[in-house]
């Protein structure tokens, strides 16, 4: 078992559905459970299956293949799902950014629509 640990706010559900992962094949999301299947090749030619779940403050990985996996394949699985929900970005600025934006009042956005309209 392979475990990640998450950054709040993350949203497993929703990286899995709203950027599209269980819509490429051949990854397999399992609504009912929240798991979400998905096969990686390692860079040494193992191939696994990789079952994700969610479990409060990280992801948890059980991984099934014929060959016994080494330390560097389950690093090398670590940085494939990190790099795949972008775990190890941060994303404060966009946070900043989203709360001091203020809505714009209503003759701006006006002028808005009004200059896309054409």
């Amino acid at each position: 078992m392979i475990i990640i640990p998450l950054q709040e706010p993350f949203n497993f559900k929703a990286a899995i559905t709203d950027y599209g992962w269980w819509m490429l094949s051949p990854n397999y999301w399992n609504n009912e459970e929240q798991l979400f299947y998905r096969p990686v090749q390692l860079s040494n030619g193992k191939n696994v299956l990789l079952c994700i779940s969610n479990h409060i403050h990280h992801l948890m990985i059980e991984t099934e293949t014929n060959i016994p996996l080494e330390h560097n394949d389950t690093k090398e699985i670590k940085d494939q799902v990190s790099w795949m929900f972008r775990l190890q970005d941060t994303f404060d600025p966009f946070y900043t950014l989203c709360h001091d934006y203020e809505e714009p009042n209503e003759k701006k956005r006006k002028t808005f629509a009004f200059a896309y309209a054409f």
